[in-house]
């Protein structure tokens, strides 16, 4: 109607005398206009007439035969007409028409595929099923939950035609993404140091390259929802060849400068219920589908900003950076919890609060959010791009298929933006900073997990949050303080109705009630679950998990079997059922016979014929546990997937030593000595039991890679001639891998390291002929006792030469077994002599080369003289720059060190470098300065 009218000013305004409009306006006059289906709203119709009636239009009627859609129509016509030139005689041009027909009928049948496809909203070709009874549901189903019938408003009425919806929902919105004017944040950037570095801005600001743009067009998932352009990622993917050109060129123009992003930053608001059967707006999650090409700028900003996220983000915040972990967080707060439910004696009591935040991406400022990147030390180029992108949005709210009035939001970030995930973790390191700034000034104290561990104030993922203290009337009230001042600034909220409250266990009642009190939370006797895991878990442990099994029950039977093939069931078995307790394995170790229940559900819903109804269990599902080379069909045994989840949070603790989930767990259950060595010991958690009970699952797939040398233990690492696992013929013989135990240069004796490197006629011919090394004295002792006795006695030179032997006789024992070739003693020995006279050779050089000075020069007068450099590293294909600026005296001013990844030769990272110095010297502004 709006479309209806605009036209009509437009004839106007260009003064045509039209005759008459004709277009699909989706709208009739009277309800005899249409046929089937709901009646159409009176009002509705009435403002439609009101329509024409303003725009000086009128229906002329229409007399010949009624259009209407019949979809599927062609189908059936064509299939009826293939059936009738099947039963006809087969000539020449009777398979033509058959082979035509069966042509067109495909397209057709590809066409309603693709239409239920879309309608399902599902990645459907990985469920085995095409064109049949389940996408049809999970279009059906779809449709059926996302439907708003009626709203209920505050005053207690009820809404529910069309219009009044749309309506609704548009002030609804424009009112949560409308800006209530945020509080001076000086306090809070008080307590953010910079933290991004000049290199680190250089990097952000450098140009855009074409490669970025098209990483960030292959990492949209292709079939993701589209935005107000109608357009999802796979068009852009698959015809790239055509649009790709102009794409770039847009995308290239807004990102390096030149253009704004206003033209592509609309933005369709869909309503997802949070709740069952919601009737209040409060019980819908909005989320923002944005054009594809907007998401191609977001995303390509966003790739770049991950690289410094962890340089300005808090340790305790888990969410969106690379290499830390949704269960880093789990963990941490299991063994917090689990310290305070041991803590029955001493006067201090401790409590943990979980947050609930209200809104918390619609609700950010965006004045908030450019102060704090600028206090961490963002260019200011970078930060007025990331402005630009969230400030020119616009917005229209989808409701029940139909877009509403568009809108502009003054504050809030976009659920579906790319950006928008990394931007509120910039917002919530205002909270981080005001609870850092309170904890260094002693005026409240954090928990610990154990007396050495590390002191954690608080916990965050995102927009969950958990607050840790001493339990003190002062303390509670700083911490309600902190809260209110971070909601004036930011505009996040505080739901301290949901916010909840637990206390260790020798907290006294009146505390208690005087810290819930203050802070208006309500006292739980357990947090129950953080980021939807149980924080603590006692001796019932089936029953606490028993909430998974239910999830799987009911996915089965949301599903009847009879509607997926049995190709079907094994993708959904392996994507959907198996996939949920995946989380809570990743954390803890669930008992046997809780896969076994698992397990046996899968099994059932495998072998069942239709709802309900138990089929025959053909074989073991051990047996369907197995890889397809093996004759199984790959479905995971759940006992072994839990341990192999599991062992990843080991290598975690060995491979990141300064996380902090690794530095509460060293503290508490191994202070001394690493994670490989450490024991189970007493007051142990659940989690910890979990992850130590895989420390010899760990141990049998870990191999030692010989860094710096810094951590080998001579006399026990595992890569040491002494240790008894060398594969000797005498070690393979006992482990059946070898048919023989004798030596295989002299088939004399048992191959032992006593015999092959001592008693072997090779190896002692070997010895005589190593004149300056005479090692044949030492007898009657155990090859590792000879080894250090040996290596005591010899000068440096000396050992040397004895190490380079020990290499040889072994490399030469390698070529007899594998290459069937072997040498003479004296042919060993003088190998020897040669590789070390080579050595010799190189490490003159290396020192003749080491020893040119190379002396820097000062400036003849009082300039300022800046150096730069750049390299290449082929094998790591790497390159780096470097820039120094000194004074004439010599001292260095400034310097920088950037390591490059898409500069791929010496030459053009020493290009890089020098206008890494053209642009400091430029800043620097001085009269005269050497470059």
């Amino acid at each position: 109607m709006e479309r209806v009218r605009n036209m009509s000013g437009f004839i106007n305004e260009i003064d045509i005398e039209a005759e008459g409009t004709r277009g699909d306006f989706n709208e009739i006059m009277y309800s005899f206009e249409k046929s089937g289906g709901l009646p159409r709203d009176p009002k509705r119709m009435e403002v439609f007439r009101d329509t024409l009636e303003e725009c000086h239009l009128m229906d002329i009627g229409y007399s010949a035969k009624k259009l209407k859609c019949n979809k599927g129509e062609q189908k059936r016509r064509l299939t009826k007409e293939l059936e009738v030139l099947l039963m006809e005689d087969r000539d020449e041009e009777i398979l033509a028409k058959i082979i035509d027909k069966k042509i067109y009928l495909n397209m057709e049948i590809d066409k309603d595929e693709v239409y239920w496809e879309q309608r399902a909203r599902a990645n459907w070709l990985q469920f085995g099923d095409r064109n049949t009874a389940y996408f049809h549901k999970c279009a059906t189903t779809r449709r059926r939950v996302n439907f708003i019938n009626k709203l209920s408003l505050d005053d207690g009425r009820e809404i529910t035609d069309d219009l009044s919806l749309k309506e609704e929902a548009k002030t609804y919105f424009e009112n949560l993404f409308s800006s209530k004017g945020a509080a001076n944040p000086s306090k809070v950037l008080e307590g953010i140091k910079r933290s991004i570095s000049y290199e680190m801005n250089e990097c952000l600001q450098s140009p855009f390259r074409e490669e970025e743009v098209r990483t960030a067009l292959n990492g949209i998932r292709p079939t993701k929802a589209p935005g107000p352009d109608s357009f999802p990622a796979l068009f852009f993917q698959k015809y790239w060849h055509i649009v790709g050109k102009e794409v770039l060129e847009f995308c290239l123009g807004i990102l390096n400068g030149g253009e704004g992003v206003e033209a592509t930053n609309m933005t369709d608001i869909m309503l997802i219920p949070k709740v069952q059967k919601p009737t209040t707006l409060v019980n819908f999650r909005p989320i923002s589908l944005c054009t594809v090409l907007y998401k191609l700028i977001a995303k390509t900003i966003a790739n770049r900003m991950q690289d410094v996220m962890g340089h300005c983000i808090d340790k305790t915040q888990g969410a969106f950076v690379p290499g830390r972990l949704i269960s880093d967080n789990v963990l941490l707060a299991y063994e917090i919890l689990h310290t305070f439910q041991l803590k029955r004696t001493g006067r201090k009591g401790y409590m943990a609060v979980k947050l609930d935040m209200s809104k918390a991406y619609d609700r950010v400022e965006w004045d908030f959010l450019k102060d704090v990147m600028i206090k961490m030390g963002f260019a200011m180029n970078w930060v007025e791009l990331i402005m630009k992108c969230i400030s020119t949005s616009s917005y229209a709210v989808i409701l029940n298929g139909s877009r509403g009035r568009t809108f502009k939001p003054s504050r809030g970030l976009r659920q579906g933006d790319p950006l928008s995930p990394f931007l509120f973790l910039i917002c919530s390191e205002g909270l981080s900073a005001l609870m850092r700034s309170t904890k260094q000034n002693g005026l409240v104290k954090g928990a610990r997990a154990s007396r050495r561990g590390p002191e954690i104030s608080h916990l965050l993922f995102a927009d969950d949050c958990m607050l840790f203290g001493e339990v003190t009337e002062n303390g509670a009230r700083i911490l309600k303080s902190i809260l209110q001042e971070y909601e004036r600034c930011s505009g996040q909220c505080v739901n301290f109705g949901k916010s909840t409250i637990f206390y260790s266990s020798n907290t006294n009642e009146e505390s208690k009630l005087a810290v819930s009190t203050l802070l208006g939370v309500r006292c739980s006797s357990s947090l129950e679950k953080y980021l939807g895991l149980p924080n603590i878990v006692g001796r019932r442990k089936k029953k606490a998990f028993q909430n998974l099994v239910d999830r799987i029950t009911i996915r089965i039977d949301g599903w009847s079997s009879r509607l997926l093939s049995q190709g079907g069931k094994e993708i959904f078995i392996k994507v959907i059922l198996q996939a949920i307790p995946t989380y809570a394995m990743s954390v803890f170790l669930f008992p046997k016979a809780l896969c076994e229940m698992i397990e046996s559900k899968l099994a059932r819903f495998w072998w069942q014929k239709g709802a309900g109804k138990r089929g025959i269990h053909w074989c073991q599902w051990k047996l369907l546990c197995r890889s397809k080379d093996e004759e199984g069909l790959g479905f995971r045994n759940m006992v072994q997937f839990n341990i192999s989840l599991l062992t990843k949070q080991g290598w975690r603790l060995l491979n990141y030593p300064d996380s902090l989930v690794a530095q509460v767990f060293k503290a508490k259950y191994f202070p001394e000595c690493s994670f490989l060595n450490s024991r189970l010991g007493n007051s142990r958690s659940y989690v910890w039991r979990s992850i130590w009970a895989t420390k010899d699952t760990l141990e049998k797939g870990l191999i030692w890679k010989v860094g710096t040398g810094l951590k080998i233990s001579i006399t026990k690492d595992a890569w040491i001639l002494n240790y008894g696992n060398v594969r000797l013929r005498v070690n393979m013989a006992i482990r059946r891998l070898a048919n023989s135990s004798m030596c295989p240069r002299c088939d004399g004796a048992a191959e032992t390291l006593n015999h092959l490197f001592r008693e072997c006629p090779v190896s002692m011919e070997m010895w005589k002929a190593l004149t300056n090394l005479d090692v044949s004295t030492i007898t009657n002792i155990e090859f590792g006792e000879w080894l250090t006795v040996v290596l005591t006695s010899l000068s440096l030179t000396q050992g040397r030469i004895f190490s380079v032997t020990l290499w040889a006789i072994w490399g030469d024992r390698n070529s007899c077994v594998h290459e069937k070739m072997s040498k003479t003693g004296q042919q060993i020995a003088s190998f020897i002599l040669r590789y070390l006279k080579k050595l010799d050779g190189v490490r003159k050089e290396t020192q003749k080369t080491a020893n040119t000075k190379i002396e820097w020069s000062h400036s003849p007068g009082q300039e300022i003289k800046i150096n730069f450099n750049g390299a290449f590293d082929k094998r790591s294909n790497f390159s780096a720059s470097g820039v120094v600026v000194r004074d004439s005296k010599g001292r260095v001013l400034i310097s920088s060190a950037t390591i490059h990844k898409g500069v791929a030769s010496a030459f053009a990272a020493e290009v890089v470098a020098c206008h890494q110095a053209t642009q400091i010297a430029l800043e620097m502004n001085r009269e005269v300065t050497i470059i």
